[in-house]
C-alpha cells in the first residue's frame, strides 16, 4: 500500500526547531514548526520557518502538555533566544512587518513584554545576553535597520521603492 513520496508530503511536514529546559529543570520550551505550507509567507530564505513557528512551554513540575507561551499574532514570525540564568524568563524574537524585535516572555504567566528594540543577529549567534536574572544586555540597532544578514535574505524588498524613484 506505499506510495511514491509526493511534493505535498514535504510541504505537510512539520519539525521542531530548538527544545530546551530551563536551568533548574521547571520549565520545557519548545519551537514547534508547522506544515511548511502553513508558513505565513516566504520571503526570508532560512528564516521562513519563523512563519511556522509556535513558541510553547510546559511545567515540568506540575506535568501536562506543551501550551503556548504567549499569543502569537498572526502572520509574524518568531524564534527562541537565550533563557534568564534562574529560568524565569526567557528571551523571544519576532519578525513583524519587516522589523526584527526583541522580547522577553515571563514563562509561569505566559505572556510576553517587547522592548521595541532591533536586536543584531548573524548565523549562529544573537547578540543578547543575560547578566543577571533581571539584567539583559542587547546589541540594538537602529529601530528601523534591521540587522544586515535579514535585509540579505530579502534583497528584492527594496525594488518597489527604487522602480517608483526611477519613475
Amino acid at each position: 500500500t506505499a506510495r511514491p513520496l509526493q511534493m505535498e508530503d514535504l510541504l505537510q511536514r512539520e519539525e521542531f526547531g530548538a527544545v530546551e529546559v530551563t536551568p533548574g529543570g521547571r520549565w520545557l520550551l519548545v519551537e514547534q514548526r508547522g506544515p511548511y505550507a502553513s508558513a505565513a509567507r516566504f520571503d526570508y530564505s532560512q528564516k521562513t520557518a519563523m512563519f511556522r513557528t509556535r513558541l510553547e512551554v510546559a511545567d515540568l513540575r506540575r506535568g501536562g502538555n506543551l501550551r503556548p507561551l504567549f499569543r502569537a499574532e498572526p502572520g509574524v514570525g518568531y524564534e527562541l533566544g537565550p533563557i534568564a540564568p534562574d529560568g524565569v524568563r526567557a528571551v523571544v524574537f519576532r519578525l513583524k512587518a519587516d522589523r526584527w524585535e526583541v522580547g522577553v516572555a515571563a514563562l509561569a504567566a505566559r505572556t510576553v513584554r517587547w522592548l521595541d528594540v532591533t536586536g543584531e543577529w548573524q548565523f549562529g549567534a544573537h547578540a543578547v545576553a543575560w547578566l543577571s536574572p533581571t539584567d539583559l544586555a542587547v546589541i540594538a540597532r537602529a529601530r528601523s535597520d534591521n540587522p544586515f544578514l535579514l535585509r540579505a535574505m530579502r534583497p528584492q524588498a527594496p525594488l518597489p521603492r527604487l522602480w517608483a524613484a526611477s519613475a
